[in-house]
């Protein structure tokens, strides 16, 4: 029996310009540096954008301040709310085109709630992710509110200007009124 041979690989001839050669031999630390780089760019945009979403946070005492900055006509909320609306709050996510609320209104605002959106009897499609606010109730994130009987939920359908899903909760007890758009 022969004992196996094993020749040493050739060795490859570098060019002798030095620029060529720095090049040559450097390029794989500089791909490696380049992919770093890009990767950590990457990395730190992708945390930004959950560190620091694109949310708004509003307030106005009314149904006419919330007009005056436009919210119904950019689609926040469906212009066939009630004309009493108010202590309004307001959170936006423009990324994603979201949005939660809430406001106060009377007894012709849940009149008109009640004739202008469709009840909820069996199950919302999408419930609300949680809004982050203090003032958006825990409850309202599962099919449980509408068991319960506390709670009257609407479908807000095609009156958004941006999606067909959103809907609204009615308290009838306060007449507090919340509304999601998904």
């Amino acid at each position: 029996m022969s004992t196996p041979t094993f020749s040493s690989p050739k060795s490859i001839q570098l060019p002798e310009n030095p620029v060529i050669r720095v090049f040559l031999v450097g390029g794989g630390l500089i791909g490696v540096a380049v992919v770093v780089l890009i990767s950590a760019t990457i990395a730190g945009l992708i945390y930004m954008d959950y560190a620091f979403p694109m949310t708004v946070d509003s307030a106005y005492a009314d149904r006419a301040a919330a007009e005056a900055d436009s919210l119904f006509t950019r689609g926040w909320l469906p212009r066939d709310m009630p004309a009493t609306m108010d202590d309004m709050h307001v959170r936006t996510n423009v990324d994603i085109g979201i949005a939660w609320s809430t406001f106060q209104t009377d007894e012709a605002g849940v009149a008109h709630i009640r004739s202008e959106f469709k009840a909820v009897s069996s199950s919302v499609d999408e419930w609300p992710r949680k809004s982050g606010t203090r003032w958006w109730p825990d409850e309202l994130r599962n099919d449980e509110a509408l068991t319960d009987g506390s709670w009257e939920i609407y479908s807000c359908g095609d009156r958004s200007e941006f999606r067909e899903t959103a809907f609204l909760a009615l308290d009838p007890k306060s007449y507090q009124v919340y509304y999601w758009l998904r």
